[in-house]
């Protein structure tokens, strides 16, 4: 896959250029970190539409799944894409993704996010597939060949059953986990400042890298710079994960660049904390409708976040 810098880099410095920069790059340093955890270039796939996921299986047995989303699909021959929500094959709640690309698209006035059908090649349609996984928060991308059509997905939280490759399979989502927030009204509500403060710091600490990250990327003059400033973010994460994080896995460390807003604490709203035991808190808010939250355990030497949902 070629990643298309040298469009990006000739259009003006607007909202939707920024955007795409941020999507592309983020997207990449995912795919990146998805072959070396889940070896997913290693894998065969199955969409199943009826119950909105993708399956990845892996020669040595190890098969991954997660919810999926159908962005669009390209044309190569006629060089077109046309957006999954009016696919006459992509029905809801498949095409909630493509949606909210084509209202950012309306409300930032960008035709090739809101005409149902245009002229596009290969890097077009990854920038596409990119914005979607960036907006939805997304886990990742894929492009699906069918019958000489390339449809590009976005897919969320990745199960996996079978050995880990390269990681134990405590990183990934616990099956119990997978309808948490059906289970908080079980939770006891509590009042545990130190839990929520953890939780806001850490959040406060990597939304200024990513919002500086943003600055330093969109002035980059050159492919290389842009690449010096993602690797630069991601470096200065690990010291902020290492002080608030603890895990026996890997699976949360950062390894890529995103939309700052996605860590701004102050745009979130229903802050709570609720007892999951003596020493674990879950702290829950609201980011715009979806509800994420929190794990943090007491240990030792202080409350550590333990696992992230969403």
């Amino acid at each position: 896959m070629r990643w298309p810098w040298a469009r990006r880099k000739q259009d003006p410095p607007d909202p939707y250029t920024r955007l795409a920069h941020v999507s592309l790059t983020a997207l990449q340093a995912r795919r990146l970190a998805q072959r070396s955890l889940l070896g997913l270039d290693q894998t065969s796939w199955s969409v199943d539409r009826d119950e909105g996921t993708i399956t990845f299986r892996r020669p040595a047995g190890v098969v991954a799944s997660a919810p999926v989303q159908i962005i669009g699909s390209l044309d190569s021959a006629q060089g077109t894409w046309r957006w999954g929500w009016d696919h006459p094959s992509v029905s809801p709640p498949l095409d909630r993704h493509a949606l909210c690309v084509r209202a950012w698209g309306e409300d930032h006035q960008v035709p090739e996010l809101t005409t149902a059908l245009v002229d596009a090649d290969d890097d077009l349609a990854w920038r596409f597939a990119a914005i979607a996984c960036e907006l939805n928060a997304a886990q990742g991308a894929w492009r699906c060949e069918s019958g000489g059509t390339a449809v590009l997905v976005t897919f969320g939280t990745v199960t996996l059953a079978g050995p880990a490759p390269g990681a134990q399979a405590a990183g990934a989502r616990r099956s119990d986990e997978v309808d948490w927030p059906s289970t908080l009204d079980d939770l006891p509500l509590v009042e545990e400042p130190t839990a929520l403060h953890l939780v806001r710091r850490w959040m406060h600490e990597i939304h200024r890298i990513e919002r500086r990250y943003a600055k330093e990327s969109l002035a980059a003059p050159s492919e290389d710079q842009a690449h010096t400033a993602v690797d630069q973010a991601i470096e200065d994460m690990q010291p902020v994960y290492d002080r608030i994080w603890r895990r026996d896995d890997e699976y949360w460390r950062p390894c890529a660049v995103g939309m700052a807003s996605l860590y701004d604490a102050t745009a979130m709203s229903e802050w709570a904390v609720r007892l999951l035991d003596d020493d674990r808190w879950r702290v829950t808010y609201l980011d715009g409708e979806q509800v994420k939250a929190y794990d943090v355990r007491r240990f030792p030497d202080g409350p550590r976040i333990v696992d992230f949902l969403d």
